[in-house]
């Protein structure tokens, strides 16, 4: 059934993980500071890979922030197409009246991440998870999100920079099984060169639900004629008493915009740059939580300074 079959990633790790960890927040705790997890890839041996399961347990009333971090280091032979590759799945349990943020963020160029996330959230709680690709060869990010009791809700954000020859995934699954619980989805998308991107988030609404509510946004953001990206929001409804609605855009600058902007004697690569940095923090303005807000900001800027900077409409 929806959102209990063993997903690709989440049965490679299972039979080939060597490593991993176990990360439990316990009963009415409320972290201070966030939880840093760091995965670094140094790249010293071209053919190397990782395969990795971790498992995120918030018991009741806990409260807690977590950065999962994959960054790439390589030396000189990291251009070549056989890079590091990352199979990595992550099994969050969010515990009755908890409340939880996580944020996956992939800088891992040039190299291959495949990523799983499986979240099951209890009565009355809140998880609230962002994914931002900005650098990586080949990625594919899945978040599997399942309700098991009334009340709970899912803020799924996320961000994806392609750039130049990059192809980045991100399939979502959201199963509404029990009443009265809510998913707000906004994903948006920039990218360069021949870059390519994919996304595909479901949502399913069972038979005999109340109240459940769902809402769904993917845009993107083509900066060249060679881009390309296949959006697919989807809702699948078995029930009539919903809220629920879904939308997808793909666009390149606006012109109307852009002179406006060089209107004001702003340089043209400057005007793009601000048009699209004004398009990202759309999303990234979105974390309510102050810390994981400037975290991705300073991501996004460092992406933006690595790409767009000196770059017109070419």
């Amino acid at each position: 059934t929806h959102g209990e079959q063993t997903t690709f990633v989440g049965g490679l790790t299972m039979g080939l993980a060597r490593d991993g960890f176990v990360l439990t927040v316990p009963k009415g705790v409320a972290t201070r500071r966030p939880v840093h997890l760091l995965h670094l890839s140094s790249g010293q041996n071209v053919e190397a890979g990782q395969c990795v399961r971790f498992l995120i347990d918030i018991k009741e009333g806990a409260s807690v922030q977590i950065f999962e971090d994959y960054i790439g280091q390589f030396g000189p032979q990291a251009g070549t197409i056989a890079g590091h590759l990352t199979l990595a799945h992550t099994q969050i349990r969010v515990g009755p009246n908890a409340r939880a943020g996580y944020y996956r963020v992939v800088t891992d160029a040039p190299s291959s991440h495949l990523g799983e996330v499986s979240a099951i959230l209890d009565r009355s709680s809140r998880l609230d998870t962002f994914s931002l690709v900005a650098g990586a060869k080949l990625a594919r990010v899945g978040i599997n999100v399942k309700y098991t009791a009334p009340d709970a809700e899912c803020r799924m954000n996320g961000l994806y920079l392609v750039d130049q020859a990059e192809h980045v995934d991100h399939h979502t699954s959201v199963d509404h099984a029990i009443d009265h619980c809510r998913t707000h989805q906004f994903y948006k998308g920039i990218l360069n060169g021949n870059g390519r991107a994919v996304f595909n988030g479901k949502i399913y609404i069972r038979k005999g639900t109340l109240g459940s509510e769902a809402y769904q946004t993917n845009k993107n953001l083509l900066l060249s004629p060679d881009a390309e990206v296949d959006t697919k929001p989807q809702l699948e409804i078995d029930s009539d008493d919903v809220k629920a609605s879904h939308g997808a855009a793909i666009g390149s600058i606006n012109p109307m915009e852009l002179f406006y902007l060089r209107s004001r004697c702003i340089a043209e690569a400057d005007a793009v740059a601000m048009l699209c940095r004004a398009f990202a923090d759309d999303v990234v303005l979105k974390c309510e939580n102050a810390v994981a807000g400037a975290v991705l900001s300073r991501r996004v800027a460092a992406w933006f300074d690595r790409v767009i900077a000196g770059r017109g409409t070419k």
